[in-house]
């Protein structure tokens, strides 16, 4: 062998080790890019005295998140496939519990629903009626603390993920 042929050798290799590194680059930035959308739904509630109590949804990720299934629990169960039915039943759960009055406004997700990086949108609002008294709003928060809720969600990249949040907040 002589000189050119180790020199034609040699750029072979490194052609080869180009389009590798090239394959590995390219696998890397997809990896990248799906993480670049990556939602995270997370459930919040918001309870300041005198102040009707909110449960919202929001998507703390950097994506969208498509909403694909969400499900209202109470006790750690789904209580019904029709929403309206099963925040109803949570509502009148926590009239019967409390022997409260209040006023209620109530939304869920519709399957592929989209919920932008950090929109937020509010699942449930419970107010009580009548003046401040901490011991029914007590009351009102022990009751609801047995609400949980299940979502599955989607990236644009067809991910799928689930957020499942059995019980609302503990009793403390």
């Amino acid at each position: 062998m002589d000189t050119s042929d180790y020199i034609a050798s040699a750029a072979v290799v490194i052609a080869f080790c180009a389009l590798a590194v090239s394959i590995w680059q390219g696998y890397v930035m997809r990896l990248h890019q799906k993480l670049s959308v990556k939602p995270h739904i997370d459930i919040d509630y918001k309870f300041f005295p005198g102040k009707p109590i909110e449960i919202r949804m929001l998507n703390n990720g950097v994506g969208p998140a498509i909403i694909k299934s969400f499900k209202v629990l109470y006790d750690g169960k789904s209580i019904s496939e029709n929403q309206t039915d099963a925040y109803l039943k949570v509502l009148k759960e926590l009239k019967t519990d409390t022997e409260l009055e209040f006023k209620y406004e109530y939304n869920f997700p519709l399957k592929n629903e989209a919920l932008s990086s950090g929109e937020n949108e509010y699942l449930l609002q419970v107010e009580l009626v009548g003046e401040y008294d901490e011991s029914a709003t007590s009351r009102a928060k022990s009751s609801l603390s047995r609400i949980g809720f299940k979502t599955e969600y989607e990236c644009m990249y067809g991910n799928k993920f689930v957020h499942n949040m059995p019980l609302l907040f503990s009793n403390n």
